[in-house]
């Protein structure tokens, strides 16, 4: 955390940077960072993502998922932390009834916890995780973990990750089971 208050204050370019972008980050519209500047804007929550020690604010019943790149990786928002996300499933087709294996890199330090959180106050552990990887060729700061999810109902789901003083949120949208639910995608 010392080294990025260095970094933005050797460099005004990047703490201007810094600076014109705080004030919307803290405006209450939710927004995705991601390796490619066209995408920038997400989840249209009612409020910005809770602070790692705050209470979460509830999920509405729809919203806007988070954009994933080639690869179905997205980096989600972050909270004194770098997190990024890869599903094991195009993230866009995601049934109810469906376990969904998802790798997180995730800067910071403390065990990685993580949670699914959907309307009308639903929470679900992983069915099985994190496991923490020891090795891999997935490329992101921070230290690794598999999860797995099986989503119960339809619509918006907050993917919520933590590490002592940190947090990271991301959005997807279940759809509805089809005829024999319950696959396994990985």
């Amino acid at each position: 955390m010392h080294k990025n208050r260095y970094r933005l204050a050797s460099r005004p370019c990047i703490s201007f940077l810094f600076l014109a972008i705080f004030p919307v980050a803290c405006s209450g519209t939710s927004t995705s960072h991601t390796l490619q500047p066209s995408v920038a804007t997400t989840p249209a929550l009612t409020s910005s993502p809770a602070q790692p020690d705050a209470p979460l604010s509830p999920v509405p019943a729809t919203c806007a998922p988070s954009r994933f790149l080639p690869g179905h990786e997205t980096q989600a928002q972050g909270v004194n932390a770098e997190v990024w996300a890869l599903f094991f499933a195009d993230p866009q087709t995601i049934k109810v009834g469906d376990e969904v294996k998802i790798v997180w890199r995730m800067t910071g330090n403390g065990p990685f916890q993580a949670i699914a959180r959907h309307a009308g106050n639903v929470e679900l552990k992983p069915v099985w995780g994190p496991e923490k990887h020891l090795g891999s060729n997935w490329k992101h700061p921070g230290e690794e973990w598999g999860t797995g999810f099986r989503f119960t109902a339809p619509g918006c789901w907050n993917l919520h990750v933590t590490r002592d003083h940190a947090a990271g949120d991301l959005w997807i949208s279940v759809q509805e089971a089809g005829k024999g639910a319950y696959s396994m995608v990985y």
